[in-house]
């Protein structure tokens, strides 16, 4: 391994033959014996310049997501959120919203969470997915994604599970074979 030593100008270190940026004043260059047993001991005397990354907004990496997982367009979206399409362009594109549209990240939030958990139960299967969301059980009820329009997130997930599994028949289980007093073999009480 070999380490380039910065030169000294002026009693001070010059890094920026290395790249650094930063000039470390009155310091004096660690012995060749410290650095055989910390190579790295010359790197504590500098600051190490910060990289700046750009993080990609939570929103719109849920609705990125929203959109892998249903399979729906932009505008589908749009009407899901109850927005309009340029918005959930401009949400996935990285592009700065107005103020007043702040609450759709709400919403998005929402439908993420939603589609999040029906997505597990339907084993990933998109067209069961975009069936559960938008499916309306009876005459007159909401669908899943009319509820998430109203922010009942709750009433959302038991009317996509509603939609999924088959009616539920009122009244008491049957047997197959219902018992009737004077057939059983055996008493059906003691006397």
């Amino acid at each position: 391994m070999t380490l380039t030593l910065p030169t000294t100008l002026n009693g001070q270190l010059d890094v920026s033959d290395l790249g650094w940026k930063t000039v470390a004043k009155d310091l004096e260059l660690p012995s060749t014996n410290s650095l055989a047993r910390d190579p790295f001991e010359l790197l504590k005397i500098w600051t190490i310049p910060s990289q700046e990354t750009r993080k990609v907004a939570l929103v719109q990496t849920q609705l990125h997501r929203i959109i892998e997982w249903t399979g729906w367009s932009r505008r589908k979206v749009a009407q899901a959120l109850g927005t309009t399409h340029p918005t959930v362009s401009a949400i996935l594109d990285g592009r700065q919203i107005s103020n007043r549209l702040q609450p759709i990240s709400t919403q998005i939030a929402m439908l993420y969470n939603l589609v999040s958990r029906l997505r597990i139960v339907v084993n990933s299967d998109q067209n069961e997915l975009r069936r559960a969301l938008d499916t309306k059980q009876l005459k007159g009820s909401l669908s899943s994604i009319d509820l998430i329009k109203r922010g009942e997130l709750a009433e959302a997930y038991l009317a996509a599970l509603d939609a999924l599994s088959p009616p539920r028949v009122s009244g008491l289980m049957q047997s197959r074979f219902p018992r009737r007093a004077g057939e059983a073999s055996v008493p059906l009480y003691d006397e």
